[in-house]
């Protein structure tokens, strides 16, 4: 009922509505580091767990079938994960829905359903099959977008006192900035 504009991530915004919704950055990929996971070892609370294979003659770490296995597993739970949390962000509109990602002609191929990595690509995909689905999609150039002189948004400090510890926070800067160019880890070659 309050006319306000609420900015929240997809997790945060579970069990609530709003009557106009923003979808951002739908082109970004999900999770692109979950389940392309490095680790030796692979824990699965249904299976157990998987460890590499050392070959030493070749001194070289190898996947045997089993941890393909349990990081194929961790990739579908994490591409499970990823579209209940996009059905989600697309069920907290009441009126309105907004989706917004850059589109190339390329993006339109899909061969493999299993490949698709963003949510642009699942509406994407899910437009080919659905006629009703296509014809709700409007896409707009950067011709289409008016021009306007839009100011920066810059956030003022309100110098009354009682926002003095605030800004004491938001005005700090780090003083030792130059040490963070330094390298967290050297190795010898």
């Amino acid at each position: 009922d309050n006319d306000v504009v609420v900015a929240t991530t997809i997790h945060k915004s579970k069990g609530l509505e709003y009557p106009i919704v923003f979808l951002c950055d739908t082109e970004d990929e999900i999770n692109k580091s979950k389940g392309n996971n490095i680790n030796r070892t692979q824990l699965d609370k249904d299976m157990g767990i998987a460890i590499n294979y050392y070959d030493k003659e070749n001194r070289t770490i190898n996947d045997n079938l089993v941890y393909k296995i349990f990081r194929d597993r961790q990739k579908f739970d994490v591409r499970a994960e990823s579209m209940r949390l996009f059905y989600v962000a697309l069920t907290r509109a009441k009126n309105h829905i907004f989706i917004t990602g850059t589109v190339k002609e390329e993006d339109w191929d899909f061969n493999d359903p299993y490949s698709i990595n963003s949510y642009k690509e699942w509406i994407m995909m899910a437009s080919h099959t659905n006629a009703k689905l296509k014809s709700m999609i409007t896409f707009h150039s950067e011709e289409d977008i008016p021009s306007t002189n839009i100011e920066k948004f810059t956030f003022r400090h309100n110098e009354d006192k009682k926002y003095s510890p605030i800004n004491k926070y938001l005005d700090y800067e780090y003083p030792h900035k130059d040490s963070l160019d330094i390298a967290v880890k050297y190795t010898v070659t």
